[in-house]
């Protein structure tokens, strides 16, 4: 009979998302991750479902804000000098066919402090990816149905930015004659060309969206 009206209460809430969406009941606390900058050269952020901003820290030290339930929740570790934090969903079936959480309770907001890092790598999907005053060595974010959207970003070697169903805009710093440029771009625009040359690489993919990237100096 348990299996029954479980089975029954998920086809309920199907009915329910078709029509409008199964409320979501989850309790969302506010919470900060906190470390000194010196400790971590990488940070890997994996993610689905939520929007992300970078800026500056205020203090110097790597801030992460985000809210977080009993049934959507991160895992974050630092290993060695390389800080990850992967969102963990504990759902049910049902679950997934309801509306999502309010937007505010899924943004994540990264403080990062002047200093150049090793690596940042962004991976989400369903809302935008914003980044502004950050620098590091290689750069790589990945959004699949949101927009990345740019603010003088500052790259030493690599920065790969790829797009599905969204758009890339922003500005980065250097002169065309500083980065090898690639560009692919499908049912979009792009301001931007392909070039060699240059002691950077900047590489875009983007598909069904615009690209509009302006490199300053």
């Amino acid at each position: 009979m348990k299996k029954i009206f479980a089975a029954m209460s998920a086809v309920l809430c199907v009915v329910i998302a078709l029509l409008g969406g199964c409320e979501n009941t989850d309790v969302f606390e506010q919470k900060e991750y906190v470390c000194d900058a010196s400790e971590v050269a990488n940070i890997i952020l994996d993610l689905s479902s939520r929007e992300v901003q970078v800026a500056p820290s205020p203090d110097g030290n790597i801030r992460i804000e985000y809210f977080e339930s009993e049934r959507q929740y991160y895992r974050i570790d630092t290993t060695a000098d390389t800080l990850t934090m992967a969102l963990v969903l504990d759902k049910d079936v049902s679950d997934f066919f309801g509306k999502e959480p309010d937007l505010r309770y899924r943004t994540i907001s990264v403080l990062l402090p002047q200093g150049a890092l090793a690596s940042l790598r962004i991976a989400t999907s369903g809302e935008n990816v914003s980044a502004a005053g950050v620098a590091a060595d290689d750069i790589s974010i990945q959004n699949n149905g949101g927009d990345i959207v740019l603010e003088q970003i500052d790259v030493g070697k690599t920065l790969d930015l790829s797009a599905k169903n969204g758009n890339i805009s922003g500005s980065v710093l250097g002169g065309w004659d500083d980065f090898s440029i690639s560009c692919t771009v499908k049912k979009g625009d792009c301001n931007l060309a392909d070039k060699s040359g240059g002691t950077k690489r900047l590489t875009i993919d983007c598909n069904n969206g615009d690209v509009d990237i302006d490199l300053i100096k």
